[in-house]
């Protein structure tokens, strides 16, 4: 898989399920928008969240410097 695909299915995994996710809405109206509370609680507890860092640390490798 490429990187402009690599991309694509981590917008696609995004939008599908993590828009309208009611744990991640719960943990922002609980603690506000504070990104440490939402990152722990998806690359931690969700299956799609470990997906997505998964994905996330493949496009890491492909950086060119």
């Amino acid at each position: 898989m490429n990187r402009i695909d690599t991309l694509h299915q981590i917008s696609r995994i995004s939008e599908d399920n993590c828009k309208g996710c009611m744990q991640r809405a719960e943990i922002i109206r609980e603690h506000g928008h504070i990104h440490f509370y939402v990152d722990r609680h998806c690359t931690k507890v969700c299956p799609i969240g470990a997906e997505l860092k998964r994905l996330g640390s493949l496009l890491e490798g492909r950086r060119k410097g």
